[in-house]
């Protein structure tokens, strides 16, 4: 089972937290393993994935986005089914399947986020 459960809620003020941390974009958004494009975006007011809201909800926190080997493993090790393991990081059941088969890559910050709730994972 997840160890922590993560606020998925929207963060305010993109633009206005990255200025007081002094921060281009690349670097601001690379810490949550988004792109410096992605994040023009959401600055701009595109809405941003509530999983990446979890990452920067952390002050202060590095996030690993080292590739995880195995989703499968974690999952089956946990006593899950894909509904329950990916909806606990709100991604859909048809999505995490893709993942686990490798047909679609996992972006690097639910890498960060799987690690998160999953520190043992190798």
């Amino acid at each position: 089972m997840m160890r922590e459960k993560f606020n998925f809620e929207p963060i305010d003020n993109l633009v206005e937290r990255r200025m007081r941390q002094q921060m281009s974009q690349t670097e601001f958004w690379g810490q949550f393993g988004i792109t410096q494009s992605s994040g023009s975006g959401y600055e701009s007011g595109k809405k941003a994935p509530v999983q990446a809201n979890v990452l920067m909800s952390r002050k202060n926190q590095n996030f690993s986005f080292k590739p995880i080997k195995n989703l499968f493993a974690i999952r089956v090790k946990n006593g899950m089914n894909q509904t329950e393991f990916w909806g606990q990081f709100k991604i859909p059941q048809s999505t995490g399947s893709r993942y686990e088969s490798g047909e679609r890559p996992v972006p690097k910050y639910i890498t960060a986020l799987v690690r998160l709730a999953y520190p043992d994972v190798k």
